[in-house]
């Protein structure tokens, strides 16, 4: 929000044909991304593809940090109300944008991460990327069902994905326990405690 306001407010012109490109007219601009992503996208095929992933919540993040920006300059330039009550009034949308925020910073880290990762880490670290991208995916599923970028087919398909890529943690379950350092305290559940199978 800080940008916007700074983008705008040196020289209202130009910065708002800044903006304008940007969002709306450039190459990369979300406002183009519906279109582009339509043509190409193949649900079992595209979910694999880190690159879906990234675009696929950049996109949802600068569409909430739009939206959210036209909400607060309505509120306030159009029906005069104070700018706390405004904010007050828009906390869903805000909470959305920050949770968006985040994930989408995870995401990235994540992949430089997988990137930089030694070749014997790299199968292991990539199934939880995978995870954790598909699952954040499907948590939205309806917003971007609602922007139609998702058809019911393509939630089934991330709903499969999910269930395979779990089968996949299900199986290097201890080693991802030993690597992540979990105490045995918190390793003691009832159900591993009579079972010798566990």
């Amino acid at each position: 929000l800080t940008q916007y306001q700074e983008g705008l407010a040196a020289n209202k012109f130009s910065g708002v044909l800044t903006y304008l490109n940007q969002y709306f007219l450039g190459k990369n601009s979300w406002f183009s991304f519906p279109f582009q992503f339509a043509g190409t996208f193949r649900p079992r095929r595209s979910f694999t593809d880190p690159k879906v992933h990234l675009d696929l919540m950049r996109y949802r993040q600068a569409r909430l940090l739009h939206t959210l920006a036209l909400r607060l300059v309505y509120k306030i330039k159009i029906q005069r109300k104070d700018a706390f009550l405004a904010w007050n009034e828009c906390l869903d949308h805000i909470g959305a944008v920050s949770t968006g925020h985040i994930e989408t910073i995870v995401l990235e880290r994540f992949q430089d991460a997988l990137q930089n990762a030694p070749p014997s880490l790299k199968p292991a670290l990539s199934i939880l990327y995978r995870l954790y991208a598909l699952d954040r995916l499907y948590q939205q599923r309806a917003w971007y069902l609602e922007h139609k970028l998702f058809s019911r087919d393509a939630g089934v398909a991330l709903q499969r994905l999910i269930a395979s890529t779990c089968l996949q943690v299900k199986e290097r379950a201890l080693a991802y326990v030993d690597a992540f350092g979990v105490p045995e305290s918190c390793l003691g559940a009832l159900l591993a405690q009579h079972n010798a199978k566990y």
